[in-house]
C-alpha cells in the first residue's frame, strides 16, 4: 500500500506544481479512496470527504526525494 501511497502523493504534487492547500480529485488522480487515506494516515496528505485531497508539508517532502 506504501508504494500506491507514494504514487498518489508524487502525482499530487506534480498537478500542484507542488503548491500547499490545492484539493484535488482522488479519482482524478487515479486513486482510490483507500489510497488517500493511507496516506492520509502517514501524514503526507489531508483529505476531505473520502473524494478530495491536498498535499500536506510532508508529503511534499516525500514527492521531493
Amino acid at each position: 500500500m506504501r508504494s500506491a501511497s507514494e504514487r498518489l502523493v508524487r502525482k499530487l504534487f506534480r498537478a500542484t506544481d507542488g503548491r500547499p492547500g490545492i484539493w484535488l480529485s482522488i479519482i482524478g488522480l487515479g486513486a482510490t479512496e483507500k489510497v488517500a487515506a493511507d496516506a492520509e494516515g502517514r501524514g503526507w496528505v489531508a483529505t476531505v470527504g473520502g473524494h478530495s485531497v491536498r498535499l500536506t508539508e510532508a508529503g511534499r517532502q516525500i514527492a521531493k526525494g
